[in-house]
């Protein structure tokens, strides 16, 4: 049986906003609106929710920026995109990469590049 991809956005703590600005082009941080939180975007073949608790337990696929930042999951920003029309994680990655740059454009600070492969380092 096929994965079944979903998308997903966790709020992060205000804690989080310098670092994550400090990562983001100088055009793209005169873009953020400071009054909407900054998140992270992802991608997974589980439900969100067991994502977001695998990242705030900590291990080699937790994102740390989620781990100590992460407040809660933003259903509403992600819940009408789930689950994606994508037969492959090649395809689940443009989704993400989509839903980031939509958040960018709508004046989110979002945490990350995406649409790349997660490589782990052993």
């Amino acid at each position: 049986m096929a994965k079944s991809w979903k998308v997903y956005v966790v709020k992060l703590h205000e804690d989080a906003r310098e670092r994550v600005l400090a990562r983001m082009p100088r055009l793209q941080r005169m873009r953020i609106d400071r009054r909407l939180p900054p998140v992270y975007v992802g991608v997974t073949a589980q439900t969100p929710k067991v994502r977001y608790a695998k990242h705030k337990a900590g291990g080699i696929t937790s994102a740390s920026i989620v781990r100590d930042h992460g407040v809660g999951l933003l259903e509403s920003l992600f819940r009408d995109r789930n689950p994606l029309d994508a037969k492959t994680e090649a395809k689940a990655l443009e989704a993400e990469a989509a839903l980031a740059e939509d958040l960018r454009d709508r004046g989110y600070a979002v945490w990350g590049e995406h649409g790349q492969p997660l490589h782990l380092d052993r």
